[in-house]
């Protein structure tokens, strides 16, 4: 219930039962019990977004019609080089509410599984196989130059760019020899296991 409307730190805020709620609908902080206590509870450095009362909160879309919709983006891509679409799994884990589905064509498949957004992507060729994110390293030479997955709040956003790194960087995948693919899988597992990580 929408008790009352206030302002701190020069930005509107929402009083919603015991709660503060930012503009932005991911943010919620204690309510403050004093003006002097407005310090502890500093506004979040985000871009303000006014929210209608009973909606404060961004509401996670469904999976599968997201990843129907996502898919739907990836097809004139995909069918155009022979490759057919397959739901896959769908369901709920411990995790929350999930789907995932394929491209196929041979013995080649594009697999990807949406949750709360687009995430695992992965390239088959028989039994060998690279993520995204490895593939990538191995086109552009270092992580983080894909565009996918990006940084927007529209999940269908990260198909567009998903589709896009695929068409300009995976030839080698949508219509190369099986030769070239492995040779690129080859060469991406070996920059991967280069790249630096975090330790343990």
């Amino acid at each position: 219930m929408l008790i009352q409307g206030t302002i701190l730190g020069n930005r509107p805020l929402l009083r919603v039962d015991d709660r503060v709620h930012f503009p932005n609908p991911g943010w919620a902080f204690p309510r403050c019990r004093s003006r002097s206590q407005s310090h502890l509870f500093p506004p979040p450095r985000a871009h303000a977004r006014i929210c209608a009362p009973g909606d404060f909160r961004t509401k996670p879309s469904d999976p599968e019609e997201t990843l129907l919709q996502g898919s739907e983006l990836l097809k004139p891509l995909f069918t155009k080089h022979g490759f057919d679409f397959v739901p896959l799994d769908k369901g709920k884990s411990s995790g929350g509410h999930f789907a995932s589905a394929e491209f196929i064509r041979g013995d080649r498949r594009f697999e990807f599984h949406l949750r709360f957004s687009l995430g695992m992507v992965t390239y088959h060729l028989g039994a060998e196989s690279i993520s995204h994110q490895e593939y990538m390293c191995s086109v552009l030479g270092r992580p983080n130059l894909s565009r996918y997955p990006g940084f927007s709040d529209d999940p269908l956003d990260a198909f567009r760019n998903l589709r896009a790194d695929v068409e300009n960087y995976c030839i080698e995948f949508l219509e190369g020899t099986s030769d070239a693919f492995l040779h690129r899988i080859e060469d991406a597992r070996m920059r991967w296991a280069r790249m630096p990580k975090l330790p343990d």
